[in-house]
């Protein structure tokens, strides 16, 4: 058996039901922990450090997983195995912190196995308000804030925290419409309109056996500069050409009953011419 996988104890691993994935997603949690880059807050004495779920999918694309189950499977699964601890923090938004939780220190893999709680004290579980200089400390009483736990939580600065999660909304909200703009067909853009040649027009109706109303049409369109009657900028030419053909269709013949009834007599007395010359052949 491989003892070191993402620098974390297998056998420990296993004993945890945690997966190769779980693994994986811890050991971007220290990693990224470890630069200082993460936002924190401290709850009972214990550093959180607030996890953009976006951002681990970013650097762990090889996850292949959503958001959720990012949330609901690994970052769960790390919890129930005490590996982490979790909490939601409600300011201005929803935000899941993190910190290390007591079965963390038994995962770390060292030279010859992993080591037992007892013999190793995480130094992320140090209590850690007594070192921080008190000027840069504000305490918040957050009973409907933390997951509905009575818990004091401190801040290493109330500005910097409210600049935090400004720019998280914006992060939000620049989420928001980039999904929108994928979501939402592209709308074509508009070719312009050119207008178009006597020669073209000439073509056109004479091609639609229409070319006797080329040169009126053309005429009132550049006097109007392709504006049609209602004001609005022509798009196209050849549809307005066709709507003009239609107002200024070719009256057909119409015959009336009288000149029917004539041509009825008319059939009518070529048939008797017609069987009196075939009795006369006769």
């Amino acid at each position: 058996m491989k003892y070191n996988i993402h620098g974390f104890y297998q056998p420990r691993a296993v004993e945890l039901g945690l997966s190769n994935d779980d693994l994986l997603v811890l050991r971007w949690f220290v990693d990224y922990a470890g630069t200082g880059k993460m936002r924190q807050i401290i709850i009972d004495n214990e550093i959180y450090y607030w996890v953009n779920y976006n951002t681990v999918l970013e650097e762990l694309p090889v996850l292949k997983v959503s958001k959720q189950t990012l949330y609901k499977k690994h970052f769960t699964n790390l919890v129930n195995a005490e590996a982490l601890k979790h909490r939601n923090v409600k300011e201005g938004g929803n935000f899941s912190y993190y910190c290390y939780g007591l079965n963390y220190s038994t995962l770390v893999y060292l030279e010859g196995g992993c080591v037992k709680n007892d013999d190793l004290v995480s130094k992320f579980t140090k209590p850690l308000c007594q070192n921080l200089p008190n000027p840069c400390v504000e305490i918040y009483q957050t009973n409907n804030n933390i997951d509905n736990n009575n818990s004091s939580i401190i801040l290493n600065n109330k500005s910097d925290c409210k600049q935090s999660l400004n720019k998280e909304k914006e992060y939000k909200e620049k989420e928001k419409q980039d999904r929108k703009k994928v979501e939402e067909p592209q709308k074509r853009k508009k070719k312009p309109f050119v207008p178009p040649t006597e020669q073209e027009v000439y073509d056109y109706a004479n091609s639609r056996g229409r070319g006797d109303l080329a040169r009126v049409f053309y005429d009132y369109y550049t006097t109007t500069e392709w504006y049609d009657s209602k004001g609005k900028k022509v798009i196209s030419w050849k549809g307005k050409f066709i709507t003009w053909e239609k107002n200024n269709e070719i009256p057909q013949p119409h015959k009336t009953n009288k000149q029917r009834t004539n041509n009825v007599i008319k059939e009518v007395e070529q048939d008797i011419l017609n069987e009196e010359i075939k009795e006369f052949e006769i």
